[in-house]
């Protein structure tokens, strides 16, 4: 909901009529109001889009409502990937919908995101994001729905025990020169056969350590040290 203020009593130096550029028809702007709350503030619905001036992307219809097949259970040839809940159509392990490499699944079972991460009490959820707090939770679901069409995920790498840089990219393959830290080189410091190619795999997609990501079926990601 869009709040226009009016004026009314708690705004300080307000405006009588709405800011240039939130109405596209300024001069009968009170005509065109969704609703007034009981401090008598005139609101806008945000799906008013006939009334609001904005270049924000619709995303939701207030008219029209899709069913769509949910992940991980087989689904006849015919199915294509605009039916499916993920948009993703894989015939990787069976004809099945489900999401791709390197798809943050604590983003898509958001609350807010996919009613396939319903079904948990409200203190499960981060009440800002809608995410699941507990990644072990995602991983759970990830398995009973059948959520990657690889069949196989992984937690972020955005943080691991790595070796102090030094100068010249070079780094000592000693314990007492490890350190807890930020993945941020693309060369051999953060990829290499001791500590495995952990930069590539953060520029692949695979970041933030309390979330947990789709990754192809042959990919390893070794033990932190």
């Amino acid at each position: 909901v869009s709040q226009i203020n009016n004026g009314s009593s708690g705004f300080a130096a307000a405006p009588s009529t709405p800011p240039v550029g939130t109405v596209k028809d300024l001069s009968n702007w009170d005509q065109d109001i969704d609703y007034e709350d009981g401090s008598n503030k005139s609101l806008y619905s945000a799906s008013h889009m006939s009334a609001l001036q904005t270049g924000t992307k619709k995303v939701f219809s207030e008219s029209e409502f899709n069913c769509c097949i949910p992940s991980g259970q087989p689904v006849p040839d015919y199915t294509t990937a605009d039916q499916c809940c993920t948009g993703n159509l894989s015939d990787e392990n069976g004809l099945k919908c489900c999401l791709p490499d390197y798809t943050d699944l604590t983003v898509y079972l958001s609350r807010y995101v996919s009613s396939e991460g319903r079904g948990l009490p409200d203190s499960a959820y981060d009440p800002n994001t809608g995410y699941i707090k507990d990644p072990a939770i995602v991983e759970t679901m990830a398995t009973q729905k059948g959520l990657c069409c690889s069949g196989k995920f992984a937690r972020g790498v955005a943080i691991r025990k790595l070796p102090i840089p030094m100068n010249g990219g070079t780094f000592v393959n000693d314990s007492k020169a490890w350190t807890k830290r930020f993945v941020y080189h693309s060369s051999s410091i953060d990829n290499n056969t001791v500590f495995g190619p952990i930069g590539q795999l953060f520029d692949a997609g695979v970041r933030w350590n309390t979330h947990v990501y789709c990754i192809p079926e042959d990919l390893d990601i070794p033990a932190e040290k």
